[in-house]
């Protein structure tokens, strides 16, 4: 799975020297805060690529990475991007709740600059709800 071809900079005409991906290996679980699996983002769980590939529908599944900001990126402001997530999500940073966001279709982008810490861990924890009543 190490060698999955995907663009690590949205926007390659506009490469900053501080930007850090956080695609790659996040914990992973259905339902409950367990982090019992481990999930290949960007990919949907539903897809082989995750490294999940479950096709039975959850209403609720949680992610969860860490990270640590080089020194490069001190008092400089720290956007965290999502390109997407279906449907309706919260999001930690730090057990510090950043925001939320509803719409499976769109990214968003969120300041978390007052919640990290600079050379040490972060944990993004992100709790996502889809109930698929309303499929769009």
């Amino acid at each position: 799975m190490n060698n999955i071809p995907r663009n690590e900079y949205p926007r390659p005409n506009f490469i900053r020297d501080s930007w850090l991906s956080l695609n790659g290996t996040w914990d992973f679980s259905f339902d409950r805060e367990a982090y019992d699996r481990k999930i290949t983002v960007p990919f949907a769980y539903e897809t082989k690529l995750s490294g999940i590939n479950e096709t039975e529908m959850h209403k609720e599944v949680w992610y969860r990475r860490s990270f640590t900001l080089p020194e490069a990126m001190l008092n400089k402001q720290i956007v965290l991007h999502f390109g997407a997530v279906d449907y309706f999500c919260r999001i930690w940073v730090n057990d510090i709740p950043v925001t939320e966001h509803t719409g499976g279709q769109t990214g968003f982008f969120t300041d978390i600059t007052a919640c990290v810490r600079y050379q040490e861990e972060n944990v993004i924890r992100v709790q996502v709800w889809d109930d698929y009543t309303d499929l769009e």
